[in-house]
Parts: C-alpha cells; sequence; structure tokens
C-alpha cells in the first residue's frame, strides 16, 4: 500500500484511503481474527503503514493489537507463540537499500511473535529458511 501522490502531514491531496482487509485464525479458536489495513497520509509513516487486528468475542469485537507493516506480504506461520500463530513480514526495503543493477531492492524478512500483549518484530536473513526448520 503506498500514499497517494501530494498527500503528507497536515495535507491530504485525495481525501480517498486504501484499506484492505483479511481473516485469519491466529489463536485456534475456529473463529478468525479481522486484520484491516489502512493507508494514507495519517496512517503511513516511518515505520509503515497500520495494520489493526480485531479479536471476535461473542458479539463484539475487541481490539487485540496493531502491527506496522511496509508494503509487502504478510503471512500466518503455522508456529504459535502464547497463544497466537506467528506472521511473517516479507518486504522491499526501499528507504534503506540500493536496488540491484535490475532495479529490485533485496527482500527483507521478519517475524512477529506473539508476547502475550502484542507482536514483537525480529529481523531473518534467508540463511533461517532451511527444509528441516521453519520460523
Amino acid at each position: 500500500m503506498n500514499t497517494p501522490a501530494g498527500d503528507g502531514p497536515g495535507h491530504v491531496a485525495s481525501p480517498k484511503k486504501s484499506v484492505r482487509y483479511a481473516e485469519a485464525d491466529l489463536d485456534g479458536d475456529g473463529i478468525p481474527e479481522v486484520f484491516l489495513a489502512v493507508a494514507d497520509a495519517y496512517y503511513c509513516g516511518s515505520a509503515g503503514c497500520t495494520v489493526y487486528v480485531y479479536h471476535r468475542q461473542g458479539e463484539q469485537w475487541r481490539f487485540l493489537t496493531a502491527v506496522w507493516s511496509d508494503p509487502g506480504d504478510l503471512l500466518v506461520l503455522g508456529r504459535s507463540d502464547k497463544g497466537y500463530r506467528r506472521l511473517l513480514h516479507i518486504y522491499e526495503d526501499t528507504n534503506a537499500d540500493e536496488p540491484n543493477a535490475d532495479g529490485v531492492y533485496p527482500r527483507h524478512y521478519e517475524v512477529l511473535s506473539w508476547t502475550g500483549n502484542g507482536y514483537q518484530y525480529e529481523p531473518l536473513t534467508s540463511g533461517a529458511f532451511t527444509r528441516e526448520t521453519t520460523p
């Protein structure tokens, strides 16, 4: 998700926001949590764009946590920490690295592990992935 051109703090050239929605059962209770990703000049910054995660309790939706995500893929993994599944964030860091000769930026990987109150980010290298182990 990218902020529209011309938008900036205190000035929004277009009132349109980009909102994305996804569901995944993070805690194994059979009820999927909801991910709401909002992208506009007020929700995105140097840490990325905010993704809000909500958990359903009965007829109510309860805010669970917020995660910050640069444009890229946010995947739900099979392993859990303290009752919630890990997430994997895969993205191209266009702010910190130089592209290669083809103009492609290197990929970065982060595992998000549940701490009991929110997700903790752990950077990974591609060497961390093998056929025998997964994050």
